[in-house]
């Protein structure tokens, strides 16, 4: 009866660290447990076991969060052993190609049949010239898309009169240039050959034309006015040209953006390939994020997951924002005119918007109005929805915004305390908390009492000081459904709707 008893309490006791738990985990069940203890200690839980077959909460995080750490570094070694591979096969190649070859590529390897092709293939791939925007360098071939779909520009210096001297976004352009201004045309009515830019001038020196013509002299004189911006050309030639190149644009459907109609297709595609599944060919093997080609997964990782120091603050930034970063420093402090705040220079028009802008977005579901649209969905999909799209794989906790959930994991799971006090040397997972551990040494109260002017840390210390000596209670407006408990906030209400 004894053995029993013990036999029958045994499903309440944690099979890996032995303690009792209320809140228990089978071990074989389809939950991938048992998988995951096999591999990390070879240790097999079957369902005839006559001991416990269950874990706790605490274990059972901590061998997924094991597991997860093991999977990771198997899959960088695999990763590590591909790259070994393919060097060793291009060494390889490279000296087979140097023995065989006098015209081999001292960059990359490849064997040229002759000095010529030699060249041309070093400046199409490896020499490199940088963009006169932002000064990234590309290779000649693609220099000209990427001003074209970033910029929304063309390479200015590359369709220049060689006659005049001025410039054309275009190579017809150019053309066109040429021909209307430095060709020569023949003049309907006396047949001589005249300079482009005098033609009109020539042709109003004559006498009237003869009926056969009129028409054409009438052609020829005439402006051709664009209907859209009110511009005139010469010719219609110029005018269509202007119609497609200026006013032919597409919006994206998706983010807004115009294109014109060739670049929009590209663009459409683009968004269609970073929302389809993790299968896709082009995949960050950082972040996951799917590209819609080679280019561009070697340009998001390039300038997201590269990161340099900053020169003046020593803080490293990643390669997008780093320029804007940099210009922060060196911006000049300039006065809002309708309250007279100091912000940075480039802050203005967002600090104008976001603050003193009359135009407010209202929440679908209820009276709350916000300044920002952005802000409006946040708090929809927060407060209403409760569209959670992110997921902790440890401890299936969902957070709105993937920000949260990576800073939730670097904290809660990998235990990560980036944020250094340079008083104590301690660590903390946000600079939220190192601010108020540091106050413990600046002795810094910054939350005054408005009774008796005591000063604290910490709001909620603030808090319970009113409640126990001023009997001062916050407002509970935010009522949970199920049990009918109330808070002071949205964000408590949604912290204690997780334990139903």
């Amino acid at each position: 009866m004894h053995n029993e008893s013990k036999i029958k309490n045994a499903p309440q006791t944690c099979r890996l660290c032995l303690a009792l738990t209320t809140t228990s985990f089978s071990l074989i069940g389809n939950n991938g447990a048992s998988g995951m203890l096999e591999a990390l200690t070879s240790l097999k839980i079957l369902p005839s076991d006559e001991i416990s077959t269950v874990m706790c909460l605490k274990c059972c995080l901590n061998l997924k969060l094991a597991f997860t750490i093991q999977q990771n570094m198997l899959r960088a070694e695999h990763r590590f052993q591909e790259r070994i591979s393919t060097l060793i096969k291009q060494e390889s190649v490279k000296s087979e190609l140097e023995d065989n070859s006098e015209y081999l590529c001292d960059v990359c390897g490849k064997n040229c049949p002759s000095r010529d092709h030699l060249g041309k293939h070093k400046r199409a791939v490896h020499v490199q010239a940088p963009c006169p925007v932002c000064g990234k360098l590309f290779k000649p071939a693609t220099i000209k898309r990427h001003m074209e779909e970033v910029h929304e520009t063309l390479p200015q210096d590359k369709y220049r009169c060689d006659i005049c001297g001025s410039e054309k976004s275009t190579k017809r352009r150019l053309e066109l240039h040429k021909s209307n201004v430095h060709g020569v045309r023949n003049c309907p009515i006396c047949n001589k050959k005249i300079q482009g830019t005098l033609l009109k001038e020539h042709v109003l020196e004559h006498d009237p034309p003869n009926p056969e013509l009129a028409d054409v002299v009438k052609k020829l004189l005439e402006d051709h006015d664009c209907e859209i911006c009110g511009k005139k050309y010469s010719s219609r030639i110029l005018l269509k040209h202007h119609k497609y190149s200026v006013h032919l644009k597409g919006k994206c459907p998706i983010c807004g953006k115009e294109f014109k109609k060739g670049n929009l297709k590209t663009h459409i595609a683009r968004h269609e390939v970073e929302k389809a599944p993790s299968s896709s060919k082009y995949v960050c093997d950082i972040c996951g994020k799917n590209k819609f080609s080679q280019a561009d997964l070697t340009k998001h990782k390039y300038n997201v997951h590269v990161r340099s120091e900053c020169p003046v603050c020593k803080k490293t930034i990643s390669q997008t924002n780093l320029k804007r970063h940099i210009e922060r420093h060196n911006d000049p402090q300039t006065v809002c005119e309708l309250c007279g705040i100091s912000v940075l220079q480039q802050d203005l028009r967002y600090h104008m918007n976001n603050v003193h802008s009359l135009q407010r977005y209202k929440c679908g579901f209820c009276d709350k109005v916000f300044k920002g649209k952005s802000s409006k969905v946040a708090h929809e999909k927060r407060d209403h929805l409760g569209e959670a799209d992110f997921t902790c794989d440890t401890c299936g906790k969902r957070f709105f915004k993937n920000v949260n959930l990576k800073k939730h994991i670097e904290s809660t799971h990998l235990k990560m305390r980036p944020h250094i006090c340079e008083f104590c040397k301690v660590g903390f997972s946000s600079k939220f908390a190192l601010i108020t551990h540091r106050r413990q040494h600046t002795n810094e109260r910054p939350f005054k009492c408005e009774f008796c002017g005591e000063g604290f840390r910490q709001k909620v210390s603030l808090k319970s000081h009113l409640k126990s000596q001023h009997d001062v209670e916050e407002e509970l407006n935010c009522e949970c459904k199920e049990c009918g408990k109330k808070f002071a906030s949205s964000a408590a209400l949604i912290s204690h709707g997780r334990i139903h």
